[in-house]
């Protein structure tokens, strides 16, 4: 397995003496259903794992959901949705367990900050503000993974720690001002002396972020969380056109310049820039949390679009068979995925919808909107609420009512009703015309 389980200690040494239940890593939990339903179930972390969790916590009727998050910010996954379904759910912002009563089982959370970090570390609880949870039954840490690279000999890195610190400091130009935007007159800031590349270039010295620079047979994917399955496509086509020779990857001077620049690119988009220049990033996250951007919809859709002209320019690169666009600007299917994804994350259409629904479900309104990049043919939307699909999603073919001869997945179904290729068909036919069987 390549990534590990992460449990830090300063977490699993906190909650050790927790006994009513179990205390395990999310990817843990083989009997799910049992461990939640009609309890309280504390997640620790924010990210889309405890998204995650806390919906299939509610589809299995837990009793209640706590989730705990450390930082906030308008990259928490958790704290996207306005609301969750039945009401299940509370987010406390800024903490973290520190101990738990052997006898009694409460468990102490406590507001974390530099300060209080400070304090712990020190053996200060007693100085912390605190919380604390009584009654909780199971306890499910969302800590994500770390690498689990044993088996690669450490030469191959050929990449020493230093130098990749000190490629990640991008120098902004003195006469740098940042170009006109939705926010322009609303929030305005000088530029920084400097940023860390690395907030928006995953790595500075590694070509379209899955090929080492300093020793480019060293590949590996790096996950893009807002195309996933597309990203990881994009990025094997690179590397496959490196290893063939239709791609040179460029020097490592070449690929430090291209990296710099995309980073300066997204010092134009108030919510990369964010990411980038912390005197920035305050003052916004403040207009974001106080809903005082004039217009949300078009400042994120600068954000995505951004991150989608950082992909298709990889595409590009990788001679991949689909036109997106590249750094300086996108196809008109690249900005139909851009608008999809919109379309996705604004899913609730008022809030006392988003008691019944999840990020699953969306409407078949919604559905008719996002069609395929390919056929033109519409999506479908779920036959019920995600939380009422039986978690066995026993195939049903809904054209005539029927289960049918071979499990078939949705998209067949819809390939079946408009007379498309079937997937079970693809090595009949060609995928994208591309080749592909």
């Amino acid at each position: 397995e390549y990534g590990a389980p992460n449990m830090p200690s300063i977490l699993t040494d906190a909650l050790q003496n927790f006994t009513r239940g179990p205390v395990a890593h999310s990817t843990q939990f083989h009997d799910f259903e049992a461990n939640v339903r009609g309890k309280h179930v504390l997640l620790v972390g924010g990210s889309y794992s405890a998204l995650d969790m806390a919906y299939m916590a509610i589809k299995f009727q837990a009793r209640k959901v706590t989730i705990l998050v450390r930082e906030v910010s308008r990259s928490v996954p958790v704290l996207w949705p306005e609301t969750f379904p039945d009401k299940k759910v509370e987010i406390l912002e800024e903490m973290v367990p520190i101990s738990v009563d052997s006898v009694t089982q409460v468990i102490t959370c406590a507001y974390w900050d530099s300060d209080n970090e400070c304090l712990w570390k020190e053996e200060r609880c007693d100085e912390l503000e605190t919380k604390q949870l009584p009654d909780v039954d199971t306890v499910i840490l969302c800590t994500g993974f770390k690498a689990n690279d044993w088996m690669l000999d450490k030469s191959v890195y050929n990449d020493p720690t230093q130098e990749m610190d000190r490629h990640n400091t991008v120098k902004i130009p003195t006469d740098w001002e940042m170009k006109p935007n939705t926010l322009t007159g609303i929030l305005d800031k000088p530029a920084p002396l400097e940023v860390d590349g690395s907030n928006v270039i995953t790595r500075m010295l590694w070509y379209h972020d899955c090929i080492c620079g300093t020793n480019p047979n060293f590949m590996n994917v790096v996950v893009d969380y807002d195309q996933r399955i597309l990203s990881i496509d994009i990025q094997t086509y690179l590397m496959l056109s490196c290893i063939i020779g239709d791609t040179v990857v460029p020097s490592k001077e070449k690929i430090i310049e291209l990296n710099q620049a995309m980073v300066l690119d997204g010092m134009d988009i108030p919510f990369v820039r964010g990411f980038l220049d912390e005197e920035y990033d305050e003052p916004l996250e403040e207009l974001y949390h106080d809903d005082e951007i004039p217009d949300c919809t078009a400042t994120s859709s600068e954000d995505l679009c951004f991150y989608m002209r950082k992909l298709a320019q990889t595409a590009r690169d990788g001679h991949y068979p689909v036109d997106l666009g590249g750094r300086e600007g996108l196809t008109a299917l690249g900005k139909t995925i851009v608008d999809y994804e919109h379309i996705c994350y604004n899913y609730g259409e008022d809030e006392e919808s988003q008691y019944k629904t999840t990020v699953h479900d969306l409407s078949s309104e919604i559905c008719r909107k996002i069609k395929s990049l390919h056929t033109g043919n519409p999506s479908y939307p779920l036959k019920t609420r995600w939380l009422d699909l039986d978690h066995s999603l026993d195939p049903v073919d809904m054209v005539d009512g029927n289960k049918p001869s071979v499990v078939i997945g949705a998209r067949d179904r819809a390939a079946k009703k408009v007379n498309s290729p079937s997937l079970l068909d693809l090595d009949k036919t060609r995928w994208l015309g591309t080749g592909h069987k």
